[in-house]
């Protein structure tokens, strides 16, 4: 890979610490990769000297882009580089035949903690087409914070003038919550916590593993793209409004009962789901251009016994989410996190603790409908979707993440293999889709 450097200088910025959000993922990387890799797919032939201008003109805009990590800072902190470096590496192939295996080597192929810089971009191009995989270290981006680096990106392709204004570095979330509302939530939560901690509910039924996984094998993540077609996306979302449901918890009733019939469909079994939710709508100065880590995690429970109605299901987890997404919860979660940190300063370990302390076998990530135009001079965009990386964990696990753009509802399964029974994928996958297609009906 090779990295440009450019003569212009960036601003100059202090350095920070990071939160303990980002000091997780920063930690799970470095015995994993955390990648998450967003695929723009692109209507045209890119110029390479354009892309690189534009490039390096989002690198002067963003902080976060030319950040590396101080690790021998307790804790560690984000020194931000005043000189822009350009992480492109151009590949020649069939843009729409080649990229998802190139995108797969992305998605495994891990950013260090002590990497020079925590992304990367990778050109894939031929006559017609192209595609730009742009592939993230997590600690310091989510899937919010990509789409706008993939707008301002394109924007500045097509007209240069157009770029927006420099932003100062990112603050690291925990410092945007009111003041002291973590160790008060701490203090009010923890023995509740604590008593789960000591008298846990029986286990969840979970992703049932793959029997011909071998304890040595190598464990990565592997991903199938789906795109419904454009009638049923817009009847799906048309029918979402029409109930008053969110996409969001519509797509989690389905996903919920899609691994309930993949888990064999009889009798009563709880299903653990977790679900990443962008925290922008809860801090105290929230910026829709800035680029950072701005996710927080939640779980709930269910108990299905196979006759639940897709939208009665909905409505339940609208309101469980609506109760667990909240300032304070999400400033517990971050004091938990911060004990965890204490707890298990090996990465090793750490992951292990993670791991055990989940019990969610699915997970869902709405990026919703992201603000993205289509048309950037002599580019079209014909789609832009995130893969998440999800064998850091260590176990069978299943990702759902959806987003819609262009009139089309595109879903991206990611899975942990081999861990994970590739029986049990599939059918997840074709119940999934089996339900939104009577929802659109």
């Amino acid at each position: 890979m090779g990295i440009s450097q450019s003569c212009s200088l960036a601003a100059e910025f202090p350095s920070r610490a990071l939160g303990y959000g980002e000091q997780l993922w920063l930690r799970l990387s470095e015995v994993s990769s955390n990648n998450f890799v967003m695929v723009v797919q692109i209507d045209g032939a890119v110029e390479l000297r354009r892309l690189y201008t534009a490039l390096e003109g989002i690198v002067l805009t963003f902080p976060v882009l030319r950040a590396r990590v101080e690790l021998a800072s307790a804790p560690p902190r984000l020194a931000f580089s005043r000189v822009p470096r350009v992480p492109l590496t151009v590949v020649p192939g069939c843009a729409d035949g080649d990229w998802p295996r190139l995108a797969e080597h992305e998605l495994n192929n891990r950013i260090p903690a002590d990497a020079e810089l925590l992304w990367r971009a990778t050109l894939l191009q031929d006559e017609l087409r192209s595609v730009l995989l742009l592939t993230f270290n997590h600690a310091i981006s989510d899937g919010h914070s990509a789409y706008v680096v993939v707008r301002e990106l394109l924007q500045s392709y097509a007209d240069a003038s157009a770029a927006g204004p420099i932003m100062a570095p990112p603050a690291a979330y925990d410092d945007l919550l009111p003041p002291g509302q973590g160790w008060r939530m701490l203090t009010r939560c923890l023995p509740d916590f604590l008593t789960k901690v000591l008298n846990p509910a029986p286990r969840a039924a979970a992703a049932p593993a793959n029997v011909r996984a071998q304890a040595n094998d190598t464990v990565h993540s592997r991903f199938f793209n789906l795109l419904l077609d454009a009638p049923t996306s817009a009847g799906v979302l048309a029918r979402s409004k029409r109930e008053g449901v969110s996409m969001h918890a519509l797509m989690s009733s389905a996903l919920l009962l899609a691994s309930y019939d993949a888990l064999g469909g009889a009798g009563e079994k709880d299903i653990v789901i977790s679900a990443a939710l962008n925290v922008r709508p809860r801090l105290r100065r929230p910026s829709l251009r800035d680029v950072g880590y701005f996710a927080t995690g939640i779980e709930c429970r269910y108990s299905l016994a196979g006759h639940e109605d897709v939208w009665q299901l909905a409505k339940r987890v609208s309101a469980d989410v609506d109760a667990q997404f909240t300032s304070e919860n999400i400033a517990f979660s971050l004091q938990l996190r911060r004990l965890i940190l204490a707890l298990k300063k090996e990465p090793g370990s750490l992951r292990d603790a993670l791991s055990r302390r989940s019990q969610s076998s699915v997970h869902l990530t709405n990026l919703g409908r992201p603000e993205l135009p289509q048309h950037y001079g002599s580019l079209t965009l014909r789609a832009c979707f995130p893969i998440p990386s999800v064998h850091f964990l260590n176990k069978p696990v299943l990702c759902l993440a959806t987003v819609f753009f262009a009139g089309q509802l595109r879903l991206i399964f990611s899975y942990a293999d081999p861990l994970t029974d590739p029986a049990y994928i599939d059918s997840v996958i074709n119940q999934f889709r089996k339900r939104l297609c009577e929802v659109a009906d």
